[in-house]
């Protein structure tokens, strides 16, 4: 009887211990953590008073562990976009592994203020990554800030003034980026004197200053530059430009109007080059006609159904056939893409082949999409080929 009763002990202690390991990995495997340096305590001591109730998540005595994403979705001026961003995060966090860390959305305005009262709640909250702000003075009031403590995964570039900490990361669309990307496109068939063809709005001016930098790191020339124009004078000098100019190709560094009226001005003595501005909507296949043969650079989302990652995610619910918000809501499924990647290893991510194109992780720490070039033709746009000379 006494054998019988040790037996019974060790059996009933061995079975608690097992089931005790059990529980713990199906505690951990939904993502929940002890507080670093505490033993989970048997029973929850008292809180000391407080002049304000504490949020909850602080009175619990577990931190979920998630991924925090900071969208100004209360601003009148991004809202629309970032609302794109937000269903393109959760339709891949949808179509994530089972055991993938769930996502919480934190609504900020454009306020900067806000925007790192988000940060700082998503990192006690348990983020282990954080996707965002959106916004470039946003990104900027976090990077100069000291409270960057988890990867995060900024959606624009901070001020040209301000440094990134070393966990924050960048990954959006800038225009500037894209207008390299079509420079070297232009080079690499040929071009080597550019006719520049600027309007005198900021945007155009930043999109003709970034391919004139890569334009001349190429070691090409500027032949000459016309400032976009209606008058009738204007235009009799850019036809007289065209006859006596050296240029072999035309760049627009202009929108999808300006482009479509001067593109009948340019004729077809040597190929046109512009950025994904020109592709403003799919909806108006007469608006595409008067745009044939441009050549431009977007991303697969937009160009290749066929293309691996395109056909994995479900297409945005849109009420509108700007294309703009087809961009932002692949940016959102890339981006939560990249934030998986950290997750496993900040070292070494290695390229991912998503929506937005072929991402690549440089030494500023900024992760880049490799566009795909496209042309339009009868009202379509069309893949054109890395072989120069050959279109599909």
């Amino acid at each position: 009887m006494q054998r019988h009763r040790v037996l019974w002990v060790l059996l009933t202690a061995l079975l608690y211990f097992a089931l005790s390991a059990v529980a713990t990995r199906n505690v951990l495997a939904q993502g929940w953590q002890w507080p670093q340096n505490q033993r989970p305590p048997l029973t929850q001591e008292p809180e000391e008073p407080r002049t304000e109730p504490a949020p909850i998540e602080e009175r619990s005595l577990f931190t979920q562990a998630r991924i925090g994403v900071i969208l100004p979705l209360q601003s009148s001026a991004y809202g629309r976009l970032a609302e794109q961003v937000r269903l393109g995060i959760l339709t891949a966090s949808n179509m994530a592994s089972y055991n993938a860390l769930p996502v919480k959305v934190y609504s900020t305005s454009g306020d900067t203020r806000g925007i790192v009262q988000a940060y700082e709640r998503a990192v006690q909250d348990g983020a282990r990554v954080i996707i965002g702000p959106l916004t470039r003075n946003g990104v900027s009031a976090v990077a100069e800030s000291t409270i960057v403590a988890v990867p995060t995964v900024a959606l624009n570039v901070p001020d040209a003034s301000v440094t990134l900490p070393r966990q924050m990361y960048v990954f959006g669309l800038q225009i500037e980026t894209e207008a390299e990307q079509v420079a070297r496109l232009a080079f690499r068939h040929g071009g080597r004197k550019a006719l520049l063809v600027v309007s005198q709005s900021a945007l155009s001016q930043r999109i003709a200053r970034a391919f004139t930098r890569q334009w001349k790191v190429l070691k090409g020339d500027i032949a000459d530059e016309f400032i976009y124009s209606t008058e009738a004078l204007a235009l009799a000098g850019l036809r007289e430009l065209l006859d006596t100019t050296a240029a072999d190709v035309a760049f627009l560094a202009v929108n999808a109007p300006r482009a479509r009226f001067i593109r009948a001005y340019l004729g077809t003595q040597f190929p046109i080059y512009a950025t994904s501005l020109v592709y403003a909507s799919s909806a108006d296949k007469l608006e595409l006609y008067d745009l044939d043969g441009v050549r431009f650079m977007d991303m697969p989302w937009l160009l290749q159904e066929d293309h691996p990652a395109v056909m994995t995610y479900l297409r945005a619910p849109l009420e509108s056939s700007a294309l703009d918000e087809e961009r932002f809501y692949a940016l959102g499924i890339d981006a939560y893409r990249i934030a998986q990647s950290l997750l496993e290893s900040t070292a070494e991510v290695p390229p991912i082949d998503g929506v937005t194109g072929m991402i690549t992780l440089d030494e500023r720490q900024r992760f880049t999409h490799q566009l795909t070039p496209a042309f339009f033709s009868y009202g379509t746009a069309r893949l054109f080929t890395e072989e120069p000379g050959t279109e599909q």
